[in-house]
């Protein structure tokens, strides 16, 4: 059966198609730039075999205007059926887990989202493509850049999984994935099918390690070609439901984790580690730490009870509160689920909106003291931050969940 809209004249005694798959085009309404799912999904694209209309406005003033919305979104045509377009630019529905822009390349930046797995772009998300591993889970959970490489462009590293389940965890790897393929690392058979939440790289004297903090399971490192060891640290083992972690590289040896039991350390490059700071009473890390570039051992971590920035020394077994703030302008206590630490030190922090504020974004020069920068946009967004992250022009990336990826200068 040919898929699309059809339209009588005469009381529906005859018919004639109006949305032909030669009348449609991929450039969204009130942009210049294509659609992603144009690429992604051309099935459920209007006339294609999987799309299905639910609803369709006459603009009774102009009966040449008509919207039609469906399994591929809101589309609309201003000439009778000539011509149509997807109008959904502005519209943010992806749910977002993770968020890195590559410091060595301009522009270029990479999501981790459920359903699509993974999205890469050349232009600080102005234009995205979907590019998922074959045979990943339906989800991406972690991004990690291997920036210590001469490689012009970072290596990237994903953790995938299922969306709904534990199961078929994989950790892949790509040069460059808008052009070469996703590499599975072997994580799946190592770690019986747990799905990693965050991954992390790094390359000393031409030998990579990878790390992948696993829901359930611990966590898991691979140094070069050699098999997955797990770790004989007890982070990540606690819950089956919850999916905030975060690692990082501070140095070619010291890694950081963070989950729901607290901010643990590692001297060895994940070989050992030693859990340095606990979360009070009633309080729940809620995304991935974010430290200093310039002192990384200068680092913050959200919270559901503010923000906590912690100073740790070079040899500790343990981490000092420098500074909680539960007290944000004049949020009391929120929930800040992503925070970034820009080239220059300055701290962004995101909190959750509730039902006396919206979503609310803070900077601070000083890790203690903080000012709002959001503008109207952001907070009519009503986002449910998830990530951030800076590209090398200043640009902040901000990914959330069910509200797309919002970008901008603060």
């Amino acid at each position: 059966t040919t898929r699309g809209l059809w339209r009588s004249n005469d009381e529906g005694r005859t018919w004639a198609q109006v949305m032909s798959a030669d009348r449609l085009h991929p450039e969204m309404v009130g942009s210049t730039k294509q659609w992603w799912l144009w690429d992604a999904v051309p099935g459920s694209m209007p006339t294609g075999a999987s799309f299905v209309a639910s609803q369709i406005i006459i603009d009774q003033s102009d009966p040449k205007r008509v919207w039609i919305a469906g399994r591929s979104g809101v589309w609309t045509t201003a000439d009778d059926g000539a011509n149509w377009n997807p109008a959904v630019h502005g519209l943010g529905v992806t749910v977002n887990s993770d968020v890195v822009a590559d410091p060595k390349r301009p522009g270029r930046a990479y999501a981790a989202n459920t359903d699509w797995v993974a999205f890469v772009t050349d232009d600080a998300m102005g234009n995205v493509m979907q590019v998922p591993p074959d045979g990943s889970g339906s989800a991406g959970y972690g991004l990690g850049l291997d920036t210590s490489t001469s490689a012009t462009t970072s290596p990237v590293y994903l953790a995938s999984g299922n969306r709904d389940f534990n199961a078929e965890g994989e950790v892949y790897t790509s040069r460059d994935p808008a052009v070469a393929p996703w590499a599975p690392l072997g994580l799946r058979a190592a770690a019986a099918g747990k799905r990693p939440l965050a991954v992390a790289a790094r390359t000393v004297n031409g030998v990579t390690t990878v790390i992948a903090a696993v829901q359930q399971s611990g966590v898991w490192v691979k140094v070069g070609g050699n098999p997955w060891v797990h770790s004989a640290s007890t982070g990540m083992v606690a819950s089956a439901t919850e999916k905030e972690a975060g690692l990082r590289f501070s140095d070619d040896k010291v890694v950081y984790l963070n989950d729901i039991s607290g901010l643990w350390r590692s001297p060895d490059a994940g070989r050992t580690w030693t859990l340095i700071w606990t979360p009070p009473t009633y309080t729940k890390p809620l995304g991935p730490l974010s430290f200093e570039a310039r002192n990384s051992n200068n680092m913050y971590i959200p919270t559901t009870r503010g923000l906590y920035h912690l100073q740790v020394t070079a040899t500790t077994t343990g981490a000092r509160v420098y500074a909680q703030v539960p007290q944000i302008g004049s949020t009391t206590t929120p929930n800040v689920a992503a925070v970034v630490v820009a080239a220059d030190g300055t701290v962004y922090a995101a909190t959750t909106p509730s039902t006396t504020r919206p979503a609310l974004l803070y900077r601070s020069t000083d890790g203690t003291t903080f000012a709002e920068v959001e503008d109207d946009f952001y907070r009519g967004a009503g986002m449910q931050p998830s990530a951030m992250s800076f590209t090398p022009d200043g640009t902040l990336l901000a990914a959330s969940v069910g509200q797309g990826i919002i970008r901008g200068a603060p």
